[in-house]
């Protein structure tokens, strides 16, 4: 199916079963993060465990996770939190198919699509945009630059992980932290804009995109 809302760099096709990737129907547990079940898909091939949707609840899996966290040095905790991503993004090859190629940010859904090179949608994030008085333009971009901690112009004290900038200083990244990562603004994900204009979204999702989304690749920002 072709949605009409799409601008001229976002690919032709859009397909219409969107919502089996919804993570905003999934539990909160970021291990069922459409990104993450597909990490965990590659790591499952990995380990002869084959491919599943739910490879966080088979045990081997789950128990190549922790030798990944461990080898990365960070804790074996089973949850794929930003830098487990990086630790997996290192280990685990990802089929083409996977890998995302554009971005279509709804600001009246506050999800952001990403499809891969042939069009097909590959994930669905929750996300908060823009503010009142603050809100994300809409129009058609491209990834510029990737800042792994950014800083709030705006606030020194505020930090914000996997920082993917796609219009000025405006871009995609992480849940905003204040002082240290223990301490989050407030951002209610797939419900309305409380930021200053990005796109704030997961930290895992937002490590997917920093990492995987190529320079240049479009983004499309539509109400």
């Amino acid at each position: 199916m072709t949605d009409p809302r799409l601008a001229s760099s976002w690919p032709a096709e859009f397909p219409g079963a969107i919502d089996a990737v919804d993570p905003v129907a999934q539990p909160a547990d970021p291990l069922w993060q459409p990104l993450v079940r597909r990490l965990l898909w590659g790591l499952a091939a990995a380990t002869d465990t084959g491919e599943r949707t739910d490879a966080a609840s088979d045990p081997a899996t789950t128990a190549a996770l922790w030798r990944v966290q461990r080898a990365a040095g960070l804790a074996a905790t089973g949850l794929v939190d930003g830098p487990t991503v990086e630790a997996l993004q290192a280990t685990v090859s990802v089929p083409a198919d996977r890998l995302p190629a554009a971005v279509l940010v709804d600001l009246s859904e506050q999800r952001v699509y990403v499809a891969n090179a042939a069009g097909a949608v590959i994930a669905l994030f929750p996300v908060s945009t823009g503010g009142e008085g603050t809100e994300t333009p809409t129009g058609a971009f491209a990834v510029q630059e990737r800042i792994r901690v950014g800083t709030s112009e705006t606030n020194a004290v505020v930090h914000m992980d996997y920082f993917t900038v796609f219009n000025g200083g405006i871009g995609f990244h992480g849940i905003p932290w204040v002082g240290d990562r223990d301490v989050r603004l407030w951002t209610p994900l797939g419900e309305y804009g409380v930021s200053h204009g990005c796109v704030r979204m997961n930290d895992a999702d937002a490590a997917f995109l920093y990492h995987e989304l190529p320079d240049g690749a479009p983004v499309t920002v539509v109400d």
